[in-house]
């Protein structure tokens, strides 16, 4: 029998288990003709410098090297790179949702607060903006399981933390591009310099990107979902002294998205509804951090962020039933932080505050005609701390503690056309919570890690944004979702081996969700139906980096997931939750393999390499929705590169989706979102 390309990769992963790039705990680096090591990664989980090695959290690290190699700039590329982390991208971003091990949206649909936070810098991304494209990337750290003690009441699931890259002390430029099959085409360009010598100095970058859509329209006779994008971007760096530094970022982008269009979930990639679905946005984002060194080895830290989303949404749930909504989005959001290391003491503690408003105006249009207008506003304050103690030279003992409160306010109106009436409703709840943690760390050696912890986290309630039940026909008020509590068990290891050159780690969990939040919505009449539910899920998560020759470098992953319904719950139109259903967009397997190989170019110019790479993602089959319809399958995703580099350019053909598998990137409400088909392409960079 001949095997096919899918089956040999398959076959080949009980082998490849400890050949892995993720967890990502160090860059590889030659000390000598024949010595070679991995040198542990420096990170800011907890958001102070440490090794990733020894930290007490299962947390994936992605370097500068990798994010270039592996042309990580998006959610989509970061989740195929982390164990138990699973995307569903929804037609615009803000109807995209993530989960971590099984933890996270259970059924898409317009939450204001996610289960899993991003932070860019130190600034919190609002849940619309976390699905975009990110650009001048240093490090993407991807923590697993409830950080809701430094990254607040999102991250349920998760947290992730995203560094830029800043200034340098000399003038630096970069002129890229990008241009390959479907539309493909992409130029960028950046710049760097000091305005004065070790005080001032600014990096600009601008990139404008297009490419084709992926949904063929029957009744248009032509391809549509088109998507541009231009963005721009300015970082500046200050030094006021020796104690003070000032870092302030904004950027700004413009987005015609012609990628609004769900199909029929039997038909993958066309559709037959007459229109033109789109989601336009205008967006700004930025923050300023403020740090001051007390002494040594205390710091001040005021990190201040803001985000203002301007859209325009034209969206098709039916051939029958479509809607055109304008919306504004603005986020404000301050956190004073103290950060400490000792002999014996590594702690941060602060305070936080948020304000989130959204409003929007809904015109639904074919079958039901009517106008929804309204507003929502999220507050939240907290006070937080962390602390780890070495007990012994060998044992540390971490805790944490957050206790937050959050406000959220809602008021829309319906005027419904086809069945005459005006209905008008308000409402608005306080929640109080609090998440912890108590992680208990063994380094035998200066190799070997050891941790066991519980965490606990306190997700808020609130109120669907913008969606009332009287745009069905029905005048009755809205009801909103109570809080849910996720508690964690973990147990990792965490160790390098043959004098550094394989790095290998594993970790084991189990967690309960009490009252987990989910919501089903009628695709026709608008109606959301809310309810509470208990979950369950445990697994295991492995990962390895093997760096087998001065020029070779292997690595994999693994996650073993099962995530599940604890009790039943009923979602009205959506059917009925039953307990042991699996939970959405969680595969029982996903496994993840790459080799990487590097060397120099035996002719040419001195100081030129050459280099092969190779990303395989297997993701099993999940279900769109907690209510288990919408079958998503399986997808194997292969990306072939091969390049060459030299101080002053670097160029690299690739190959995406070289197997051309049917990838479903969303399925729920009986819709389906294609993923990207096969893609042959050049990107390049000039360096001055």
């Amino acid at each position: 029998m001949t095997l096919t390309w899918k089956q040999a990769l398959r076959a080949g992963v009980p082998m490849s288990l400890l050949l892995s790039p993720v967890p990502v705990w160090a860059e590889e680096t030659t000390t000598g003709p024949e010595v070679i090591v991995l040198d542990d990664v420096t990170v800011t989980a907890r958001r102070i410098e440490e090794s990733a090695q020894d930290i007490p959290v299962a947390v994936t690290t992605i370097t500068a090297d990798e994010i270039l190699d592996a042309d990580v700039d998006t959610m989509d590329d970061i989740s195929r790179l982390v164990p138990s982390f699973s995307f569903a991208k929804g037609s615009q971003s803000r109807y995209s949702t993530y989960n971590i091990r099984g933890v996270g949206s259970l059924v898409p649909g317009g939450f204001e607060d996610g289960s899993v936070s991003a932070y860019v810098d130190g600034v919190p991304i609002p849940l619309s903006l976390m699905d975009d494209v990110y650009t001048d990337l240093e490090r993407i750290e991807v923590l697993r399981g409830p950080q809701g003690t430094l990254y607040g009441k999102n991250a349920q699931a998760g947290a992730i933390n995203i560094t830029t890259l800043g200034p340098s002390e000399q003038f630096e430029g970069e002129i890229g591009f990008d241009v390959g099959t479907e539309g493909q085409r992409e130029v960028r360009a950046m710049v760097g310099t000091p305005l004065i010598e070790d005080r001032l100095a600014i990096r600009l970058s601008a990139n404008a990107s297009s490419r084709d859509g992926l949904v063929y329209n029957e009744a248009l006779g032509r391809d549509t979902g088109d998507f541009d994008r231009v963005s721009g971007s300015a970082t500046i760096d200050a030094n006021w002294s020796e104690r003070v530094q000032t870092r302030l970022s904004l950027r700004h982008e413009v987005i015609d998205n012609g990628d609004n269009q769900m199909v029929p979930a039997d038909r993958y990639n066309t559709t037959n509804e007459p229109f033109d679905a789109y989601n336009d946005q205008t967006v700004w984002f930025g923050g300023m951090t403020n740090t001051i060194a007390l002494a040594d080895g205390l710091d001040l830290k005021l990190i201040t962020g803001g985000a203002a989303i301007d859209g325009t949404e034209h969206y098709s749930q039916s051939v029958f039933q479509h809607s055109l909504a304008d919306y504004n989005e603005y986020q404000f959001s301050q956190e004073v932080r103290l950060d400490g290391v000792t002999e014996d003491f590594t702690w941060s503690a602060g305070a936080f505050y948020s304000l989130f408003h959204q409003n929007q105006t809904m015109d639904g249009l074919g079958a039901m005609e009517l106008k929804s207008t309204g507003d929502h506003d999220t507050d939240s304050q907290a006070v937080f701390g962390e602390v780890t103690y070495a007990l012994t030279e060998t044992v540390k003992l971490t805790g944490g503690l957050r206790l937050h409160r959050t406000h959220v306010e809602t008021d829309e109106t319906v005027v419904h056309h086809t069945f005459g009436f005006t209905h008008s409703y308000d409402d608005e709840d306080t929640f109080l919570g609090w998440n912890g943690r108590v992680a208990l760390t063994y380094l035998p050696t200066d190799t070997d890690t050891l941790f066991a912890s519980v965490a606990r986290a306190y997700k808020p309630g609130g109120f669907q944004t913008a969606h009332a039940n009287a745009i069905t026909g029905l005048q009755e008020p809205t009801t909103g979702y109570g809080a849910a509590t996720t508690l964690t068990y973990e147990v990792g290891y965490k160790g390098q081996f043959f004098d550094r050159r394989l790095s290998f780690d594993a970790t084991a969990f189990f967690s309960e969700t009490s009252d987990e939040q989910v919501v089903g919505y009628d695709p026709v009449t608008f109606a959301g139906r809310y309810s509470n539910i208990d979950t369950q899920a445990y697994g295991l998560e492995l990962g390895s980096r093997w760096r087998a020759t001065r020029e070779l470098t292997l690595g994999g992953s693994l996650a073993l997931t099962r995530a599940y319904a604890a009790q039943d719950g009923d979602l009205g139109w959506n059917g009925l939750v039953e307990k042991g259903d699996d939970l959405p967009n969680t595969p029982l397997l996903a496994y993840t393999l790459f080799a990487d190989y590097r060397d120099d170019l035996p002719f040419g110019p001195a100081g030129t390499m050459w280099f092969a790479r190779a990303d395989f993602a297997h993701s099993g089959e999940r279900w769109g929705e907690a209510t288990n319809t919408n079958r998503i399958p399986e997808s194997d995703i292969l990306n072939l590169s091969l390049g060459f580099e030299a101080d002053s350019y670097r160029v690299v053909g690739y190959v995406n989706n070289a197997l051309d598998d049917e990838v479903v990137d969303f399925a729920a409400f009986g819709r389906s979102r294609p993923g990207a088909s096969r893609q042959f392409g050049v990107r390049g960079s000039l360096f001055f």
